[in-house]
This record gives C-alpha cells, structure tokens and sequence, in this order.
C-alpha cells in the first residue's frame, strides 16, 4: 500500500534506535521502523499513527519498493554492527 506522508526510516534492532525512536516521534515526525523479528518489536513503544513497525528482513528488490511504498525521505541505521547487510542495501539504495 502506498502512502502519501512522508516519514523517516529507522533500521532498528538495538536499545538505542529504541531511543532515536522516542525522540523522533516526541518531535512529531512520523517513523517507520523495520526489524526482523517480533522479539526486536517488542523493544518499541506501541505502534501509533506516527511510529509504525515493519517486521521482516529486506533484499535488494524489496527494499526499493519499500522505499517508495512508505514514502521514505530520510533513512538513519540503527541496526546491530553484525546487520552489515542491510546497512550496505540502505546506503546502495539511497545513493
């Protein structure tokens, strides 16, 4: 589903993208956060109409698409220093 708002893309996964995540949406930004697992999820506050939680992992087609669906005009990497994958994928797509 495509949306119109435009919003950040936090790659989470840690304590402190949970942080980055409390600040930004306290600022009123709206914020889409992808994960991998539930487990991850759970580090978040509860989805609202300006943090929402993707869990799921990311190819270099998928994430295109993601890019485009969500509406994405800004990505910041949070992820775990071993998720070299997707921090290569984010940096590759937004270049």
């Amino acid at each position: 589903m495509l949306t119109s708002e435009r919003k950040i893309w936090l790659i989470g996964g840690t304590s402190e993208s949970a942080t980055l995540a409390n600040t930004i949406t306290s600022a009123q930004i709206p914020c889409i956060i992808s994960v991998t697992t539930d487990t991850a999820k759970n580090l978040y506050p509860l989805e609202s109409s300006l943090l929402k939680i993707w869990v799921g992992k990311l190819n270099n087609v998928q994430i295109s698409s993601f890019i485009k669906q969500q509406n994405i005009i800004a990505i910041l990497d949070t992820s775990h220093p071993y998720a070299v994958e997707i921090s290569k994928l984010a940096i590759a797509t937004s270049t």
